[in-house]
């Protein structure tokens, strides 16, 4: 387990190499300068986001309003 003793960078936290068994379980954020821990979203928060992101982007295409992304997105 990986203890901070005080916030990381961005290029920090990108240079962490966390266990294979921790990625196959969770998913990491870097929040703040805090590593934060997290389980994968659900089949129904799937669901819903998708139905959700589907909306979203038939209002903006149809409005030419611009892109939707859908998570999970690298911003870097």
């Amino acid at each position: 387990m990986l203890i901070l003793e005080k916030p990381i960078t961005y290029q920090e936290f990108k240079a962490i190499e966390f266990d294979e068994w921790e990625l196959k379980e969770f998913f990491f954020e870097l929040i703040n300068g805090e590593i934060i821990r997290q389980n994968y979203p659900s089949y129904k928060h799937h669901f819903a986001s998708g139905n959700l992101y589907a909306r979203f982007y038939n209002y903006v295409k149809e409005k030419n309003l611009g892109i939707v992304l859908h998570a999970p997105l690298e911003l870097s």
